[in-house]
């Protein structure tokens, strides 16, 4: 269905469009010139109130047109008179203001269609064309960037769909560029500080002997890229970043353990270098150029080097004096890759339109389970993040 705009005209629409006391008021309509607040204005179905301003006077239901009335303001609508032209024909109705600013968005419902008009910067007026399935047609956002025509806009206009609330989305965002803080994709760089925390592990020796390991923290860096992929309200945020930490780590008891000879101590060696990929969906709260967010998620780490070693020092009887014997055996991984949760937050600011930073601080929890022969390891970590990345918009 073709249709244009051949002329858009306001009755009376001017002065009362720039009164803001007007606008403060929940329910009124305007009268030949005239503002009324008095009696009850009715929302009945949109495309009823697209060719009436119905008003309860108190005794009756009174059916205004658009040739009597310029702004009929119901509780949570407002519509104003406009003569269009539509499939070549002139109407006189009311359109539907759905968003207003530097751009307005207008709708007028038919009984079985909704038509969407934006009025330019100009005050000209153009019909926005549904899109059409097969894609041959320009898309909405080709459309609207080519009302506003500016290349600062285009990063506001992704996934736009032909229904209010998206179409009310996007002209705000047109409106009030520095509340949005970004709706497109974007890729960066990142580096951070982690601290490695790996709790009390067990390692399970020959005859089912087990002993436990205390482990101080290590601290590593990591870097690697950003990928920020918009799914508004939230964001999905994939980062794969390259660590190596290690581990040094004594038996829980300060005395040595009384095995086979006088005493045997035990030391546990870990050296690990990984590639991990959290997963997070962020919900973001914007205030001026920064935006607060939190998030969770998984974290894959997959270990492309992993070195494993349990020391031993044993000093047993010997014929009238003590043997000493110390020995280096290697727990090999068992499995490579590793699987967390992940608990995030932090800030970012807007640097421009298209490059942001981002300081953010995490948590994960990541299981693990090493073992060789009669050797098993099970051990899980914390992993606390700090980082610093910049993405840049595309």
């Amino acid at each position: 269905m073709r249709h244009n705009t051949h002329h858009l005209l306001f009755l009376f629409l001017i002065n009362s469009l720039v009164s803001a006391n007007l606008f403060a008021q929940n329910n009124y309509y305007v009268l030949h010139g005239d503002t009324i607040t008095d009696h009850k204005v009715l929302f009945q179905k949109p495309f009823m109130n697209a060719q009436w301003c119905p008003v309860y006077d108190g005794t009756e239901i009174i059916q205004y047109s658009p040739s009597e009335v310029s702004i009929c303001k119901t509780d949570n609508s407002l519509f104003v008179s406009a003569e269009i032209e539509l499939d070549s024909e002139q109407k006189l109705v009311f359109l539907e203001l759905l968003a207003e600013g530097r751009i307005k968005l207008y709708a007028y419902h038919a009984n079985y269609d909704t038509y969407y008009l934006v009025q330019k910067p100009d005050n000209s007026f153009v019909f926005l064309e549904k899109p059409k399935k097969d894609k041959t047609g320009a898309t909405l956002r080709e459309q609207i960037f080519d009302i506003t025509g500016t290349d600062e806009t285009a990063i506001y206009l992704q996934r736009i769909k032909f229904n209010n609330n998206s179409l009310i989305s996007a002209v705000n965002r047109l409106n009030h560029p520095k509340k949005w803080y970004r709706h497109a994709f974007g890729m960066g760089i990142q580096g951070g500080v982690i601290q490695h925390q790996m709790n009390q592990s067990t390692v399970t020796l020959g005859f089912l002997q087990k002993e436990e390991f205390i482990f101080n923290p290590d601290y590593s860096f990591s870097g690697g890229l950003v990928f920020d992929i918009p799914a508004d309200p939230l964001r999905l945020v994939i980062s794969p970043q390259y660590t190596y930490y290690s581990f040094l780590a004594s038996t829980r008891n300060d005395n040595p353990k009384e095995v086979i000879g006088l005493f045997t101590d035990f030391n546990l060696f870990i050296e690990t270098k990984m590639i991990m990929m959290p997963i997070s969906l962020r919900y973001a709260l914007h205030a001026g150029d920064f935006a607060l967010y939190a998030g969770g998620g998984v974290h894959t780490s997959y270990q492309i080097q992993s070195k494993t070693m349990l020391r031993t020092s044993e000093v047993t009887n010997g014929p009238g004096f003590l043997i000493a014997f110390h020995s280096s055996q290697p727990i090999e991984t068992r499995n490579k890759l590793h699987i967390g949760l992940l608990l995030e937050t932090g800030m970012a600011y807007k640097l421009t339109e298209r490059n942001h930073v981002h300081l953010g601080f995490s948590y994960t929890y990541q299981f693990t389970q090493t073992k060789s022969h009669l050797k098993k390891l099970n051990h899980n970590t914390n992993q606390l993040q700090f980082s610093l990345s910049i993405l840049r918009s595309l």
